[in-house]
């Protein structure tokens, strides 16, 4: 057979081989050269559709005769099987589908997403069958006059990707409809079930629990940072350990934020002379790593954004902004030397800031300066990047820096843990750590009472419409400032609301014991000052 070239791929045999969920069928399957099928993404996506429906069409009618109305069901019964799963992994208590428990295929459910992407194929394949071998159509179809809402919609999705978006008015907007469809392409929300959306940010009365499952302390700062700073899943594995920059007056830790290529950065070069710059200029210059070989990961290190997707040093970065400074520091009057603007996290609580450091001590002594799992004590140097966290587990690759499928395994096991310890299930109610930068905005709206241009600084947008995403408030805030203004109405002045007792506030009472006797000491002069009501102790 002759060898075609593909991507420098050789095309070599042609096998037949028997899936074990197909029994004695022979699928045809292109092998190449280095072992693996010749199928591009899409291609054996469409495959794999196919090869489902034909192994779901045997397990269900055990390769009878199907009726005319068997065949009208089949794509709506598999898209039952991939919404719910089947056999032991079927989640599903709808009496009528109890049918998919004993099917034999064992499939776990599957997003709506990708039921979506596989019925696309199915139909294509469908159209294919009907036109060149003459056989009646398994889902039917028929086209319609698109709704306005609909167009909206599309124009709206076009504008991400279409150059012609400006021809958008001038097309026929029509659209082909199925007889079975896995969901409605474009829907309006006022028509969705409100509660079959999960809610956004994490529960208040679990932050406590979920904190106590943490396993160690670089889960603990993991989850301080989010649910306390307001950071993204990606922003902390591009922190340097040179961003950890000590106390501050309440005794909080200090982490300073930048962008992982602009922001700026300080180090000391091979001269012993302290430097600042660029931070991508920083990693050409500092971390070379030369003497590791070509193929190793950490040579020739660089921002983590610039990495391929399919790298394990890749973290995406979606932006922060800043808030401005005086001027100070342009014009070279800051304290520190620094002739440019360094910016912190804000921490929602003192005392959320001080158990951040008192974790930060832990994971640095225990894992920064030594191996933990042998105990091994770590020269000065050892780690061969400038980032924070790394890989604590007990392989070769300790010390690496922490990628990002690990910190998707880090939530699952809080979440597994959370369950096994509270008999809380939070595991399939789409909550992530982004839901802990939710819950940061609702803090700061209902407990702390802050307006939508302050939390807009704290957690470092650009825009008040996007901290309006963030920024709720809760049914019992909204009533309470609706008693607030009306007593104001009345002629109470604003001081007299410290001493109004509102019911059902919200209110998280993190442990006393986080906070420093820094930060005791400093709240007690702010005290005594009368900047603050009432009595500290």
């Amino acid at each position: 057979m002759k060898k075609v070239r593909r991507y420098k791929r050789i095309y070599i045999h042609i096998k037949d081989p028997a899936p074990r969920a197909y029994g004695i069928r022979l699928v045809p399957l292109v092998l190449l050269s280095d072992g693996r099928p010749g199928y591009d993404s899409k291609l054996e996506e469409y495959v794999r559709a196919l090869e489902h429906l034909y192994a779901f069409t045997v397990a269900r009618f055990d390769n009878g005769e199907i009726l005319k109305e068997q065949q009208e069901g089949l794509l709506a019964a598999f898209i039952d099987a991939k919404r719910y799963g089947t056999d032991e992994l079927c989640t599903t208590k709808i009496s009528h589908l109890q049918y998919l428990k004993n099917l034999g295929l064992s499939w776990e459910k599957t997003s709506d997403d990708s039921i979506e992407r596989a019925i696309k194929a199915i139909n294509g394949f469908d159209k294919w069958q009907t036109k060149y071998h003459g056989s009646s159509p398994m889902n039917p179809s028929e086209s319609r006059f698109m709704t306005t809402w609909e167009i909206y919609q599309d124009f709206r999705n076009r504008a991400k990707w279409d150059p012609l978006l400006h021809l958008h008015p001038a097309r026929e907007f029509e659209k082909e409809i199925y007889n079975t469809e896995v969901k409605p392409k474009y829907h309006h929300k006022r028509f969705r079930n409100p509660n079959s959306k999960a809610k956004k940010g994490f529960p208040m009365g679990l932050i406590l629990k979920l904190l106590d499952c943490a396993r160690n302390p670089q889960d603990e700062l993991f989850l301080l940072t989010m649910l306390g700073g307001s950071c993204r899943m990606s922003e902390p594995l591009h922190m340097f350990r040179s961003d950890i920059e000590g106390l501050n007056e309440l005794g909080e830790l200090t982490i300073r934020l930048a962008d992982p290529q602009e922001g700026m950065v300080e180090w000391t070069d091979c001269n012993n002379v302290v430097r600042h710059g660029r931070r991508k200029d920083y990693f050409q210059e500092a971390w070379k790593n030369e003497d590791l070989s070509a193929g190793h990961p950490l040579h020739q290190l660089q921002s983590r954004d610039t990495y391929g997707r399919r790298s394990p040093l890749y973290v995406g970065f979606k932006g922060m902004t800043f808030s401005e400074s005086d001027g100070a520091n342009v014009f070279g009057y800051d304290p520190s030397g620094r002739a440019y603007d360094v910016n912190y996290l804000f921490w929602l609580d003192p005392r959320v800031g001080c158990r951040a450091y008192q974790v930060y001590e832990e994971y640095h002594n225990q894992y920064l300066v030594k191996n933990y799992n042998t105990g091994e004590r770590k020269p000065t140097g050892w780690l061969k990047h400038p980032w924070l966290f790394i890989n604590i587990s007990n392989t070769k690759y300790y010390g690496h820096p922490l990628s990002y499928s690990a910190m998707q395994t880090i939530w699952r096991n809080l979440l597994d843990r959370l369950y096994e310890k509270n008999g809380i299930d939070l595991r399939d109610r789409g909550l992530g750590w982004h839901s802990l930068r939710h819950f940061y905005g609702w803090y700061c709206a209902s407990c702390l009472g802050l307006d939508l241009t302050t939390t807009k600084a704290m957690m470092h947008h650009s825009s008040e419409d996007s901290t309006a995403c963030y920024f709720r408030i809760s049914p019992e805030v909204a009533r309470n400032r609706i008693i607030e203004g009306t007593l104001m109405q009345l002629g109470y002045k604003k001081e007299d609301m410290d001493l109004v007792i509102f019911p059902d506030t919200p209110k998280l009472d993190w442990p006393e014991e986080w906070g420093s006797n820094l930060m005791k000491r400093r709240m007690l002069a702010m005290n005594h000052q009368g900047k603050l009501p009432g009595r500290i102790k």
